[in-house]
């Protein structure tokens, strides 16, 4: 068992707040910040080689001396294939996705500088705080077609013909090739994934100046002076439903598509003045916007467009630093790519396999994503009356390792009380803000400390609230390979020295800090894994704008942009508003994201767990991630 302190990362979307969660969380796990009026970001809490934390051996509530988190697990020939992250969102974060795991490999192939493992990064968010706000997936075509009879820009990017056929129908299969549910063999409707990727395309396609127009224009709209009783129908009504979408089949509405342009337009001038001429505002009218309530838990699966905008969460992703951006960010972006590749299938979170279990003691919420095996997590709480100690070893399933993998360490975070930890006879007071690390998981108790939960987050009244994350190290994964490596030169290392010894019994083989930590080995050398400044470049293309050339060619050319001093490999966004250096993308089409995790049956009682969202009427949940079709041939 080992007390974790995490390493506090300062970009400029983090938060100044004396409270913020990152400060919090960093001043109990005693990590000083000397310039106080430094945004703080993120604090990470793992192995990771842009940002490893340090930990410190505990023997009987006693500290030994503090070494790197990647250095203790090479000892032990551990890997700890997750990161664990607390966020403090002052300012948006870039529009992104992060590549499946086949697309991942080819990507780092292709271009190394910009991708620089050939791993996936799915990832899963925890809000923290009241209000937590993100974009993940789209907002419904009907949705986008009622903005567009509103806000000029959307209708000039669908354009009079897809306008038509939108009016026509648009039907939610997944199947692109399906039309049967819409229109006629004479004139049939489309998919929502031929439509949104057509009009990524064209909105990707818009030059930087008519971007900078298009936000003074829609800046100076009044949506509250629209007559959203008017809006104007679908040609041919298919449905009841996508007829009282548009105000014609209820008196209410009209007041839903108010609501719906109103918070859209909200969220615009919200990010126009964080980002003044950054194409990614007009994502406010495309994206689906959602508004979480702390300790619900978001997954965010391979290929899904998200970005989180405002609050504090803890997140929990693959150890991998592959990001597409595509706006809302001063660094590289790939928008050929984000294009190519975004599940257009996509409208809510991803699904999360959550079991819950409450009794008078405790109540248990285990979650599982089922698009990866890198991690899952549990949050416990423990009411003051639990003087039982309580056996997480038997309480928290984990997952069964398949033939090259094995159980990776856990962590624990205290979210709000103290309690007592108990792990193979060694005890430790874990309290609120603070992180252990478990090496070997066998034989771990916890007994809450305190009658009330006075500080943290999630309390609820609870005297203790805890969250165990684990996962399964992967034989090909960054951070095993790694360590593996790391402990076979160590080993190597020690059998030399014990060689050269004139007499072994007398050979030493403790750490030579003050206070070593019993049966501890020296720390190996540093490995750092560092990547290559992104190179300065200087470059201008001019690209196809008409409405014709994206229908017959929805993968036509876009811009990448890169700017100067930004580093590769970065697992973070930065909110500078910087001019970027534009540079032509192309890089062949990577092959379709594919679906390896396979859902495992639940052995309590399983709920999927439904996002509140923003003034959207209706929320379709898509499981799996189908990616729409490379082009809208049909139309």
């Amino acid at each position: 068992m080992f007390a974790v302190k995490g390493v506090v990362k300062t970009y400029a979307w983090g938060s100044k707040e004396k409270d913020c969660a990152v400060q919090f969380f960093s001043e109990r796990q005693g990590i000083v910040c000397e310039e106080a009026d430094v945004p703080k970001a993120e604090l990470w809490l793992g192995a990771h080689p842009n940002g490893p934390a340090t930990v410190a051996k505990i023997v009987q509530d006693e500290r030994f001396e503090e070494r790197s988190m990647d250095n203790v697990l090479s000892v032990q020939g551990k890997g700890l294939p997750f990161l664990m992250k607390v966020l403090s969102i002052a300012a948006p974060l870039s529009l992104q996705l992060h590549p499946d795991r086949e697309t991942a490999k080819v990507l780092h192939e292709e271009d190394p500088e910009h991708y620089t493992d050939p791993y996936d990064k799915p990832e899963m968010c925890i809000p923290l705080s009241e209000n937590f706000e993100m974009f993940c997936g789209f907002l419904k075509a009907r949705e986008i077609y009622c903005i567009a009879q509103v806000v000029p820009f959307i209708a000039r990017l669908i354009g009079e013909t897809m306008m038509a056929k939108v009016s026509k129908g648009v039907h939610a299969g997944k199947a692109s090739d399906d039309k049967s549910l819409w229109g006629s063999s004479q004139s049939p409707g489309i998919s929502e994934g031929e439509f949104l990727k057509y009009l990524m395309t064209q909105f990707y396609m818009v030059d930087q100046k008519e971007i900078e127009t298009a936000i003074e224009q829609t800046l100076a709209l009044n949506v509250e002076e629209v007559d959203y009783s008017k809006v104007k129908k679908p040609k041919k009504p298919m449905l009841r439903e996508f007829m009282s979408s548009f105000g014609g089949g209820s008196s209410s509405s009209g007041e839903a598509n108010k609501r719906l342009v109103a918070s859209c337009f909200a969220t615009f001038c919200d990010l126009q003045k964080k980002y003044p001429t950054d194409r990614g505002c007009f994502a406010a009218f495309l994206l689906a916007k959602h508004t979480v309530k702390p300790g619900q838990p978001m997954g965010i699966a391979a290929n899904t467009i998200h970005a989180y905008l405002s609050g504090e969460c803890l997140e929990i992703m693959k150890c991998s630093d592959n990001v597409i951006r595509a706006g809302l960010t001063p660094k590289f972006q790939d928008t050929k790519k984000l294009v190519e590749l975004t599940n257009y299938t996509r409208y809510t979170p991803a699904p999360l396999k959550v079991e819950c279990e409450e009794t008078d003691a405790y109540q248990l919420m285990q979650i599982e994503p089922h698009y990866t095996e890198s991690f899952a997590m549990s949050i416990l709480k423990m009411a003051a009356h639990s003087t039982k100690p309580l056996n997480l070893s038997k309480l928290i399933k984990t997952p069964t390792p398949n033939e090259g993998q094995d159980l990776s360490p856990a962590e624990v975070l205290c979210l709000a009380g103290c309690g007592l930890i108990k792990v193979n006879d060694v005890d430790y007071r874990i309290e609120a803000g603070q992180c252990l690390l478990l090496v070997n998981q066998n034989a771990t108790t916890v007994t809450p400390l305190s009658e009330e939960a006075t500080e943290g987050y999630m309390k609820d009244g609870q005297a203790l609230v805890l969250v165990f994350a684990h996962g399964l190290s992967e034989a090909d994964s960054p951070r095993k390979r790694r360590t593996s490596v790391t402990a076979s030169k160590l080993v190597e290392t020690k059998l030399s020295t014990l060689n050269d010894q004139a007499d072994p019994k007398q050979t030493d083989l403790s750490p030579t800090p003050e206070k070593a930590a019993p049966d501890d080995l020296p720390a190996p050398a540093e490995q750092p894994l560092s990547a290559p400044d992104h190179p300065t470049e200087k470059a201008a293309t001019e690209h196809a704008t008409t409405e014709q050339a994206a229908i017959e060619h929805v993968g036509a050319s876009r811009t990448s942009i890169v700017t100067p001093g930004d580093e590769a490999g970065d697992v973070d966004d930065e909110a500078d508003n910087a001019t970027p250096v534009v540079k032509p993308a192309s890089v062949p089409k990577p092959p379709p994201a594919t679906e390896e995790e396979t859902e495992t049956e639940p052995q309590m009682k399983s709920a999927v767990e439904e996002p509140e969202t923003v003034d959207i009427e209706e929320t379709v949940d898509i499981e799996g991630s189908e990616s729409a079709t490379s082009a809208v041939e049909a139309l």
